[in-house]
């Protein structure tokens, strides 16, 4: 199982690049990065499955297209959507709040789904986790959150949003070792790509010109970057993680996310995290250390 725990991580790393590459677009949108990253992500799915000579394709029925398009909107473009609307409505430390409970969330969700650990133990992993990402959370917002209760309700559906993607997906490859993590994300990419109408028509309805700004050089570089490291790449190792790991452990990888977005900013910022950063980082690796731990115990 070890070498599923190091892929789940290294997916966390990879989905981590995606806090830091707004930085770098200059006056392109959210929207433009998103609709970017997710068309290379369907591209390289598609060059694949033509290698692959279309054999992943084969057997695949409506029901199985109705997956694929699923997980692709609740784990890629809808999740995205629901994520920028809750900054919009409410604000960004809500947002972040309320999303980044996700690792928490998934551990309580499979446990009960799925039992696999005493609750005891498990909220002994838990309860450092949340005070981590609490601490996060307040100090990234300067204790000031920004409530709206249609912001709240956005960043929850966000949240529900991959909790549902993470979930489903984790059961449908738990019970089918046969299936290829490669060509699984392959084709996960194609259901993506077909849910970018939504992202493109919601963004046209906030008032967003799409590609309107003239440099599209870095977009066009982050868009293939995200596109192969943080979706394409990333979706295969966390595939690998979710077939072989149990589904009680995957929440814990999943905060591998946020410390290596941490890791990320602080090295742009050429600075070493502040006290109050640093405890959150322990308290988080700690409550990973312990919940993996308890896991395989």
């Amino acid at each position: 199982m070890f070498p599923a725990i190091l892929a789940g991580i290294a997916a966390g790393a990879l989905w981590g690049l995606t806090f830091i590459a707004p930085r770098f677009i200059g006056t392109a949108s959210a929207a433009d990065l998103v609709m970017a990253r997710f068309a290379c992500y369907g591209a390289i799915s598609a060059l694949w499955l033509i290698w692959q000579r279309g054999a992943p394709l084969a057997g695949l029925g409506p029901r199985d297209w109705l997956r694929l398009i699923a997980l692709g909107a609740l784990g890629n473009s809808l999740y995205y959507l629901l994520t920028v609307f809750a900054v919009r409505a409410g604000s960004a430390g809500l947002a972040a709040l309320i999303v980044g409970t996700l690792p928490v969330m998934f551990a309580i969700a499979s446990n009960l789904l799925r039992p696999a650990l005493p609750w005891p133990r498990l909220a002994l992993a838990l309860a450092p986790i949340a005070a981590g990402l609490a601490l996060l959370a307040g100090h990234g917002g300067g204790g000031t959150i920004g409530f709206t209760i249609t912001g709240a309700l956005l960043a929850l559906a966000a949240m529900a949003s991959w909790l549902a993607y993470g979930l489903m997906n984790a059961a449908y490859l738990g019970g089918r070792p046969a299936v290829s993590a490669l060509d699984w994300a392959a084709l996960v990419g194609i259901g993506t790509a077909l849910t970018l109408p939504l992202v493109g028509l919601a963004a046209l309805a906030q008032g967003e010109g799409l590609f309107a700004t003239g440099a599209h050089g870095p977009l066009i570089l982050w868009g293939i970057g995200l596109g192969v490291l943080s979706s394409g790449l990333a979706t295969w190792l966390w595939n690998i993680a979710s077939a072989r790991v149990p589904a009680a452990a995957l929440g814990y990888l999943i905060v591998s996310e946020t410390l290596f977005a941490l890791v990320y900013a602080f090295a742009l910022d050429a600075r070493l995290p502040t006290a109050t950063e640093g405890a959150s980082i322990a308290l988080l690796l700690g409550g990973t250390l312990a919940g993996l731990r308890a896991t395989r115990a």
